[in-house]
């Protein structure tokens, strides 16, 4: 998958392409059924709702650093075993803001929380190839 996403035509826009990785990341989070902690506000849920703008980026950052915050004291933040993974997931989830001089190390660390979490990659694959343009 990493070639795959190497090979991604991005947008020119910024903002077109944090939509696009979000709408991506929101997609393949729903076809793989995932059920987040009940202990962390639902990361699909802002997600989506930042998405459709009925939440503002502040409101959007602000999940983001209430989840690292969560996930820091809980487990500390160099844990990453099998309990925290789907926590980190949710972060991802939330991190779609982030810099985008780093797209394919975000899109590389949701893949490979799906992976480690032991999620069906294919579809994340699948569903790439609809949201995505590569290089020729």
């Amino acid at each position: 998958m990493s070639r795959m996403i190497e090979n991604i035509e991005w947008p020119k826009r910024r903002e077109d392409i944090t939509f696009l990785i979000l709408s991506y990341k929101i997609k393949v989070i729903e076809e793989l059924n995932v059920n987040f902690p009940k202990d962390i506000d639902n990361p699909l849920i802002i997600a989506k709702s930042f998405a459709s703008g009925e939440i503002s980026l502040e409101q959007y950052n602000e999940c983001y650093e209430n989840t690292f915050d969560y996930i820091d004291k809980k487990f500390g933040f160099r844990n990453f075993d099998q309990e925290t993974l789907i926590y980190r997931l949710g972060l991802n989830l939330l991190s779609a803001h982030e810099n985008h001089d780093e797209l394919t190390v975000a899109i590389d660390w949701f893949i490979d929380l799906i992976a480690r979490i032991g999620l069906d990659l294919s579809c994340g694959e699948k569903i790439m190839n609809k949201y995505f343009t590569f290089k020729e």
